[in-house]
């Protein structure tokens, strides 16, 4: 149950919603990270280095540059942290695709000399 009156109740089920919202949209942005990869398919795209790179961290790392900013803007200004999390899990899901870009990258390279 929360407690307090009702103000404040409004606006802890305001910073919910808030958090709600904010974590459907790191959702779709991780989503379309992932079909991003999906573009590896295409042969023009997969056997060029810096087009799979791309493919792989182009809209990842936007995603954690555009985080970053907004973190730091908001710190700066406010002292509010909200971003803090997506800002943690945004920067591990970029180290780890980055993780399977050097992986794949390797696989391409083995099968072009086979």
């Amino acid at each position: 149950m929360i407690e307090g009156n009702s103000f404040e109740k409004f606006l802890q089920l305001l910073d919910l919603i808030i958090n709600l919202g904010f974590s459907a949209v790191y959702f779709i942005a991780m989503i379309i990270s992932s079909f991003a990869i999906l573009l590896n398919l295409n042969e023009k795209i997969r056997n060029n280095f810096y087009w799979s790179l791309l493919a792989f961290l182009g809209f990842p790392l936007f995603c954690v540059i555009f985080i970053l900013i907004n973190l730091l803007i908001d710190t700066n200004l406010h002292n509010a942290t909200i971003l803090k999390r997506p800002a943690l899990f945004s920067i591990t899901y970029l180290f780890l695709t980055t993780i399977e870009f050097l992986l794949f990258r390797k696989r391409i390279n083995k099968f072009k000399i086979e």
